[in-house]
C-alpha cells in the first residue's frame, strides 16, 4: 500500500472532485485491490477458459467461422461458468468496495480483512443484484428513460448493503432515498465511469483480437492470452467501479446526514475510532476533551465552593493598603483615644 495517506474530503463533492478522489483511492490502494480482484478473477477465467475450450470445438480457432458445440454439456457448461462468475465476481466486487471504504475513512485493510468481509455479504450482494435486474427487466423493455432513471436512483444500494446492513428491497429504498434530489450528479458521474471502462474496455480488446489473429496456429496459446486480458480487463475496471460508487455513497451521505465518522466507521466493519479517523484523514472535526485552558473547572475533591481569594496585587503598589478587605486594622496609638503616656 502506498505510504502516502489519501485525505478525504468529507465534505458535498462536485461531479469531477468524485471523479478525482476515486482516482486517487484506487491509486493509493492499488497493490490492496489488485491482489483482492486477482485471486478471485484469475481462477474465474481460467476455470471459464477450460469450459470453453471443452464444450465448444475450435474455441479459440478464428480460421473457423462458426464454433460447432462438441455435446449437449455446453448449456450446463455456460450455466456453471455463469453461476461461478456471479459468485466470484460478487465476491471480488464486495472486497474492493471494503477496501475503497477503508482507505476513504484513512484506515489501513489487509487483502484478507477486505476479504473475509466481502466473503460474509455475498449471498445478501447475490440477492440483491437478482432484484436489482428484476427491477429493471420492465423498465428496460417496454419504457428505456424510466429504466436508466431506475438504475441510477438505485446505483448505490451495493456500498449501502455494505456499510448499513441493509438487504434486499431495503437497500434498494435506502439508495432511491439518498439520491433523490442528487439524480443529475449521479449520473453524470457514472455516466463518466462508464465512459472511462468502455475506453478501457475497448482497447483490451483490440489487444485481445490482436494477440488472436497473431496466434492462429496455435489456439491454447490464443486461449492462454485470452484467460490473461481478461484478468486485467477486471483488475482494471472493478476497482474502478467501486471507488466511483462509493465516493458518490458516502458524498450523498455527507449532503443529507452530515456523516457521522464514527458510526459510519464502524458500519463498514472497522473499529477504527472518530479519533483515529479525523486524524487520518487530516480533515479534524474530532476534538478529545482539553486539558485546563478555559471552560467550566471540574469541582475540585472534597465538594463545595472554593474559598475566596485574594486579588492581585497592584504592579505599582506593593502589600495591602489601607480599606482592603483583608488588610489587619491600623496599629493604634497609645494617644488616641485621650490616653497619654
Amino acid at each position: 500500500m502506498s505510504t502516502t495517506q489519501f485525505a478525504p474530503q468529507l465534505r458535498p463533492l462536485s461531479v469531477g472532485e468524485v471523479l478525482d478522489a476515486s482516482f486517487k483511492v484506487v491509486r493509493q490502494s492499488f497493490s490492496t485491490l489488485v491482489l483482492c480482484v486477482l485471486v478471485v478473477a484469475l481462477p474465474l477465467n481460467i476455470v471459464n477458459t477450460l469450459i470453453l475450450a471443452s464444450t465448444r470445438d475450435n474455441a479459440f480457432n478464428l480460421d473457423v467461422a462458426t464454433n460447432e458445440v462438441s455435446t449437449g454439456t455446453a448449456v450446463a457448461g455456460q450455466l456453471a461458468t455463469g453461476l461461478l462468475s456471479l459468485v466470484l465476481t460478487t465476491l471480488a466486487a464486495a472486497a474492493c468496495f471494503r477496501a475503497v471504504s477503508g482507505a476513504y475513512l484513512g484506515e489501513k485493510l489487509t487483502v484478507g480483512e477486505s476479504l473475509s468481509f466481502a466473503a460474509s455479504r455475498v449471498l445478501p450482494l447475490i440477492w440483491l443484484s437478482i432484484l436489482y435486474v428484476i427491477g429493471l427487466i420492465i423498465p428496460f423493455l417496454f419504457f428505456l428513460i424510466p429504466g436508466i432513471w431506475l438504475s441510477v436512483a438505485w446505483s448505490v444500494s451495493y456500498p449501502a448493503l455494505l456499510s448499513e446492513d441493509v438487504r434486499g428491497t431495503k437497500a434498494l429504498g435506502r439508495s432511491f432515498k439518498l439520491t433523490r434530489g442528487r439524480w443529475w450528479p449521479t449520473f453524470g458521474a457514472l455516466v463518466v465511469m462508464y465512459l472511462i471502462v468502455l475506453v478501457i474496455s475497448g482497447i483490451l480488446g483490440v489487444l485481445l483480437g490482436a494477440t488472436l489473429v497473431a496466434s492462429t496456429d496455435s489456439e491454447a496459446v490464443a486461449a492462454v492470452l485470452t484467460t490473461i486480458i481478461n484478468t486485467v480487463s477486471s483488475l482494471i475496471t472493478l476497482p474502478l467501479f467501486a471507488a466511483v460508487l462509493t465516493i458518490i455513497y458516502y458524498d450523498l451521505r455527507v449532503r443529507k446526514e452530515g456523516f457521522d465518522l464514527q458510526l459510519l466507521a464502524h458500519g463498514v466493519g472497522s473499529e477504527t475510532s472518530a479519533e483515529n479517523v479525523a486524524a487520518s484523514s487530516g480533515l479534524g472535526g474530532y476534538e478529545p476533551p482539553q486539558q485546563g485552558g478555559g471552560g467550566f473547572a471540574p469541582p475540585q475533591p472534597g465538594g463545595g465552593f472554593a474559598p475566596p481569594q485574594a486579588p492581585p496585587e497592584s504592579p505599582s503598589r506593593g502589600g495591602l493598603q489601607s480599606g482592603d478587605p483583608l488588610a489587619p486594622p491600623p496599629e493604634r496609638r497609645e494617644d488616641d483615644g485621650g490616653t497619654s503616656s
